[in-house]
């Protein structure tokens, strides 16, 4: 079988990295696999292909800071609310040329994976490929994008189950603005291919089956594909001590690590995160370390240390969880944060609200904690017990986070992605 997997997300990058597990995953089984991006680079993996080339990509940098610049001198009321992400506002104009993506892949797909769609194609562009390929398409749903009309996560809005309008992430009070027309293009384009929807988070799956776009369509669950390398487990008493000493870690010291530090970005929780922590470090004798990977100053109190690693590779996260005691995600919506996985197979366990793909994963006080949205005492209370809980708990802890992510993407069932994709498949029709 012949696969084309799109995504607009840089590969080697953050979520990114998904499409190229399931490149891979696909491969090992036999299939002949493309991944095609829009960012421009010379990637050293075959079969990884970039629309643009490096000189397109000049011209959108300058695009994009020159759109930037004009954003700032907007008033407040039409720029976009932070919470909802909205990253592409429209999306009912071609991106692409279909015979441009068939001449760049060199072949013509039985299956079109659609991943990230954000700033590179939209629904019009896929119908296009689709018929000149003559595909199935399924729709990769990592957030709420693909079934709304501008945001990424709707929160309390639920008019992406009916048509969109006066959409709060643009502080829009007209019925006919953007989020309507762009809903309408979609469910025009996505009639006429057919599609299939793909969720791998019950939050997201429910959302999807409720949408204006999916609601009569076949939507289905899967279990993405995870590459845990060994460099992830089972990290050695003495790698740990010399982790912590190169950071000026003790031993006997607490350590808290978290991810995706921007204090601007208000979804990402960090803010929930230093505020628990602050409310621990008042409490305790026993000196507590938070490690972030991310940007910005952290307003933390001064008898709590901090380390920031800066934005990290994906080799540099596995230090991260490495000299960590737990790890804390509280994303208010987020349903793939690859942090998590990563962080239970290196034997930390998860301190997690209770959004999206952290569901999936994490087993309340089994291998970590599930506490409600925005429950920061529920944050600083779960690491005060993990913190003051007997050793033997402890090493459970990290066996069952270690065990639960191994089992969990090492298992093949019927609900893997290729698995899926062979029941759904449809026959190529004649044209």
């Amino acid at each position: 079988m012949k696969l084309l997997i799109i995504s607009s997300s840089n590969p080697y990058i953050a979520a990114g990295k998904v499409p190229v597990f399931i490149k891979h995953e696909l491969q090992k089984n036999g299939h002949e696999v493309k991944l095609l991006t829009k960012f421009y680079d010379d990637f050293p993996e075959d079969g990884i292909v970039s629309y643009y080339n490096n000189r397109d990509t000049r011209f959108k940098n300058f695009i994009r800071k020159f759109k930037n610049r004009i954003k700032r001198l907007l008033p407040s009321f039409i720029r976009k609310v932070e919470k909802y992400h909205v990253q592409t506002f429209i999306q009912v104009i071609p991106l692409l040329r279909s015979r441009k993506v068939l001449r760049l892949t060199e072949f013509t797909p039985d299956v079109i994976l659609m991943f990230f769609m954000q700033g590179f194609i939209n629904y019009i562009d896929l119908y296009h490929v689709q018929k000149k390929a003559n595909a199935t398409v399924f729709i990769l749903s990592p957030d709420m994008a693909p079934f709304t009309g501008l945001c990424h996560y709707s929160y309390d809005c639920i008019e992406y189950q009916k048509s969109c309008g006066k959409c709060p992430a643009i502080n829009s009070t007209y019925k006919h603005d953007l989020s309507w027309f762009n809903l309408k293009s979609k469910i025009k384009y996505a009639d006429k291919m057919d599609v299939i929807g793909v969720y791998w988070a019950d939050e997201i799956g429910e959302s999807m089956r409720k949408s204006a776009i999916f609601r009569n369509k076949n939507v289905v669950k899967v279990k993405l594909p995870l590459e845990l390398e060994p460099s992830y487990y089972k990290p050695d008493k003495l790698e740990i001590k010399e982790l912590r000493q190169r950071f000026d870690i003790g031993l006997d010291d607490f350590v808290v690590s978290a991810s995706a530090v921007s204090l601007s970005n208000e979804r990402k929780g960090i803010k929930d995160v230093i505020e628990a922590i602050n409310l621990l470090g008042e409490l305790n004798n026993r000196r507590i370390v938070l490690v972030v990977a991310g940007k910005g100053n952290l307003p933390i109190t001064p008898n709590v240390k901090t380390i920031n690693l800066g934005f990290i590779s994906k080799e540099e996260l596995a230090i991260l969880f490495k000299i960590s005691d737990i790890f804390v995600s509280a994303s208010y919506a987020d349903v793939g944060p690859e942090t998590i996985p990563l962080s239970l197979s290196c034997g930390v366990p998860v301190i997690s609200y209770k959004t999206g793909f952290a569901n999936e994963l994490i087993i309340h006080e089994y291998n970590g904690f599930l506490i409600d949205v925005n429950d920061i005492n529920g944050i600083k209370d779960k690491i005060q017990y993990y913190l003051n809980i007997d050793n033997n708990i402890v090493q459970k802890f990290k066996l069952n986070a270690m065990n639960s992510a191994v089992n969990y993407y090492s298992n093949t069932d019927e609900n893997s992605l290729e698995t899926i994709i062979a029941k759904c498949k449809r026959p190529k029709t004649k044209i």
